[in-house]
Order: C-alpha cells, then sequence, then structure tokens
C-alpha cells in the first residue's frame, strides 16, 4: 500500500537577512539603509565580540535618506534601541527604512543583519 507523506508548503518566499553592518571597526561616519517598504514585522540581530554602542534608526521618508544624515539631524528616527553586547529585538510596526548605526567603539567586530516579514 502506497505511503501518505504530508507537507507543508510556505505560502511566502523566506527573505534572507540584510547586512547592516559587517565586521564593524569605528564608529560609524555613513550608514547604509535597508528599505523595510513597510514590511513587518522586521527583526534585528547584533552580533560578534565587541567594546562597542550599535544604535537603531528608523525613517518613514519616500526617499533613500541620506548616507551622512546624522551629522546634521543627528536624532533623526532614533528607534530607542542601544545595543552594548550581542543580543535581538523586533518591532511589529511598520518603517519605510532602517539603519543601524556604531555611535561608540573601543575593540572588536560588530555584525548588525535585519530581516523583514
Amino acid at each position: 500500500m502506497p505511503q501518505i507523506v504530508q507537507q507543508t508548503v510556505v505560502d511566502r518566499p523566506i527573505n534572507p537577512a540584510i547586512p547592516l553592518i559587517e565586521n564593524g571597526t569605528a564608529v560609524s561616519t555613513t550608514v547604509n539603509w535597508f528599505k523595510l517598504s513597510g514590511r513587518y514585522p522586521f527583526t534585528v540581530t547584533v552580533e560578534g565580540t565587541f567594546v562597542a554602542t550599535v544604535r537603531l534608526h528608523v525613517a518613514n521618508s519616500p526617499s533613500t535618506p541620506g548616507a551622512s544624515v546624522f551629522s546634521d539631524r543627528p536624532q533623526l528616527g532614533d528607534a530607542g534601541v542601544d545595543f552594548t553586547a550581542p543580543g535581538y529585538t523586533s518591532f511589529n510596526v511598520p518603517f519605510q527604512w532602517l539603519c543601524a548605526r556604531i555611535t561608540a567603539y573601543t575593540s572588536g567586530g560588530v555584525y548588525v543583519y535585519a530581516n523583514a516579514g
């Protein structure tokens, strides 16, 4: 008698994690913005062995925020999340843009990844 095998099919593709910072070794003067396009929930992981502070920022502007926008608007979209050790956070609200910035650095390598559903 034939055996019936059930399979579960995910109804959406699995999104790869997007690197926001890879092996960060200095205070960020520019950033790369990740376009969320209002997708949520989204998660952010901070990894590595480091002595540093990483701050997350969000924006809802229709176009990409500038790469060095923090020099003239340092509080732009401060998401209120600082990391001083590896960890993760998630957001259940829609934003258009996300970035991570190293605001203080002493040593080590910082890796920050985002994934939006």
